[in-house]
């Protein structure tokens, strides 16, 4: 795991980057609005963006349990 620069675009608008952190699948987990969230993202000159256009999925909402299955699979 890293620490890495996300952006998230939602409505075609681009968010201000932000911190997150690269898990081993290579999936975002960010911290918005005081909640963990963990989503796929795309790759560019080292900043990932989250497109919520494309692919909202949270994948931490409806399995919290992924998280830690994530964290000790390290």
């Amino acid at each position: 795991m890293k620490k890495v620069q996300y952006v998230t675009i939602y409505e075609g608008i681009a968010d201000q980057p932000a911190q997150g952190v690269l898990m081993p699948n290579g999936q975002v987990l960010i911290l918005a609005d005081d909640q963990f969230g963990l989503y796929n993202a795309t790759e560019r000159n080292g900043v990932y963006y989250i497109n919520l256009d494309v692919d909202s999925t949270d994948f931490l909402s409806d399995n919290p349990a992924t998280l830690f299955e994530l964290v000790t699979a390290c």
